[in-house]
């Protein structure tokens, strides 16, 4: 990505150079076609002033088209696609800081996610085997469980005593017959 911007902006410095270029080369145009007019009209007053007439002030008369002007246009049209091409690679520029910016973010919660999987399976890993309940019980509520757990212990010992008593009171039957 850094090399992509690098190029963008080594677009930019040349456009800006470009622009730089062509207004430098529109002054030269109207400074020229400036002295070319006064050089003109100096020419002009020279010879009217050779056959003894006044001279004129030729500033006061409007042309409909200069050349210079006609001369300039090719000019302006690069400067204007000069400007649309800054503001083009401007905008790429703009692009690609978001999309480094955008990627940078999705490294980072990706990074972030993993190590939270990691310490997440370290808490289970470490937690699990130390808590041998699912839930802490205290006071009565533990006392109350243990009778419950008790009484069925040794209702289930009666029930084995019993069985047990049975089956050795018909061994002892099947003996004496």
């Amino acid at each position: 990505m850094f090399d992509v911007k690098d190029r963008l902006v080594s677009m930019r410095v040349k456009v800006k150079e470009s622009q730089e270029d062509v207004a430098h080369a529109l002054d030269k145009i109207d400074a020229f076609a400036v002295g070319m007019r006064e050089a003109s009209h100096i020419f002009k007053n020279t010879f009217r002033e050779l056959f003894d007439k006044k001279a004129k002030d030729y500033s006061k008369i409007d042309k409909r088209i200069k050349m210079s002007d006609l001369f300039k246009k090719s000019w302006m049209a690069k400067q204007s696609i000069l400007e649309s091409m800054e503001k083009r690679i401007d905008r790429a520029i703009v692009k690609v800081d978001s999309l480094h910016k955008e990627a940078e973010l999705n490294n980072m919660i990706k990074l972030y996610d993993r190590l939270e999987s990691r310490i997440e399976c370290t808490k289970e890993a470490v937690v699990m085997p130390m808590v041998a309940e699912n839930e802490a019980v205290y006071g009565a509520d533990a006392f109350d469980k243990y009778m419950e757990n008790y009484n069925a212990t040794m209702q289930s010992k009666d029930k084995a005593d019993r069985i047990a008593g049975n089956v050795a009171a018909v061994k002892n039957e099947g003996k004496g017959r």
